[in-house]
């Protein structure tokens, strides 16, 4: 893994990325820098047909240097409980998914991209093999973050 530590830099930074989504479609809305540790990155050799939901940060040869397994952040389907405390629970589907999550990932000096993996977020279909959901440039996320300090 890369050194999580901008060079000329003691404290360690991160940045925390907020995120909305409309169906499957994963928008950038928010950027902050942050002085923190992130946990370290999960295992970053993907096996055949993984699935799953996780976001990568990736490097000039598009190599991956960071990987954050997560639960899949778009609700296609909800919990609703009944008005009355002993009956059922049940899940129903949400017609339209829209919302927001948030994310902290370590500020590393050679990381190109951050890229979101993911098998489709439809409960019957959580086991399929992942792929590319969305993609940004890391560029972009570090000035977004410099223009929030201003």
């Amino acid at each position: 893994m890369s050194d999580a530590t901008p060079e000329g830099e003691d404290d360690p930074r991160a940045i925390r990325l907020t995120f909305s989504y409309t169906g499957d479609r994963i928008e950038l809305v928010d950027v902050q820098r942050l002085t923190m540790f992130v946990p370290p990155s999960d295992a970053i050799e993907p096996g055949t047909g993984e699935s799953g939901f996780w976001l990568e940060l990736r490097g000039a040869g598009d190599e991956p240097l960071f990987r954050q397994v997560m639960a899949h952040p778009v609700e296609n389907d909800r919990e609703v409980f009944p008005e009355d405390p002993r009956g059922e629970i049940v899940r129903e589907p949400v017609t339209e998914p829209k919302g927001a999550f948030s994310i902290v990932i370590p500020e590393l000096t050679d990381a190109r991209t951050v890229r979101f993996v993911g098998s489709p977020s439809e409960g019957s279909r959580r086991r399929e093999r992942a792929r590319e959901i969305a993609r940004f440039a890391m560029d972009e996320v570090i000035r977004r973050a410099q223009q929030e300090k201003k």
